[in-house]
């Protein structure tokens, strides 16, 4: 009887332990959860935590603004964006079919483009999508601007060369002649693309 009341206080003590170590545990996570929280709050990126299986474990609340809530974790990559594009790069990612460590590559989700970076660890990957929407327009109208400015010397320069063609029939000298034309020339190269 005496050593079986040793052995239940033994065990005793070592649940207690064992109990103290869980809560020590689950506070330390629940410390650690609320710090990738609040950095997720701060950031203007939208974060994806996926598994090796391409389900989301979590996402961030830039995220769930881009994609709606996640009504339980562990939902697949494709059921959460609708993308089966970026499901298949997600896929790539994960299994590692490259050496690279960072990934990179741009998706459109809801009119809006995103520059994705991806890495992966054992389990999984880490996805941070920044939208760069506003650069695309910008570079858009920087290459149209550029046409319209290009399209709108041609012209111009049209009619010059028309005047050009004009003297040379005349027969001016040989060297007003070229100068003309090497200006022109120049004109030609600065207006075209």
């Amino acid at each position: 009887y005496v050593l079986s009341k040793q052995r239940i206080d033994a065990m005793r003590r070592q649940i207690k332990v064992l109990t103290s170590d869980i809560e020590t545990k689950s506070e330390v996570e629940k410390v650690q959860s609320a710090r990738w929280q609040a950095v997720s709050n701060v950031l203007e990126e939208a974060f994806l935590f996926i598994d090796s299986e391409l389900n989301v474990l979590y996402a961030s609340p830039i995220a769930v603004q881009i994609f709606g809530d996640i009504s339980d974790s562990g939902v697949s990559i494709v059921s959460y964006t609708h993308s089966d594009e970026f499901e298949l790069v997600c896929r790539g990612v994960v299994s590692g079919e490259t050496d690279e460590e960072l990934y990179e590559w741009q998706s459109e989700f809801q009119d809006s483009v995103f520059q994705v970076r991806a890495l992966r660890f054992d389990y999984g990957a880490v996805l941070a999508l920044s939208d760069v929407s506003n650069l695309h327009h910008l570079e858009q109208a920087r290459r149209d601007l550029f046409a319209n400015i290009s399209h709108e010397l041609r012209t111009p320069l049209t009619s010059i060369r028309l005047l050009l063609d004009m003297l040379v029939t005349r027969e001016q000298s040989a060297d007003t002649i070229s100068f003309i034309e090497n200006g022109f020339n120049t004109c030609l190269l600065y207006t075209s693309d």
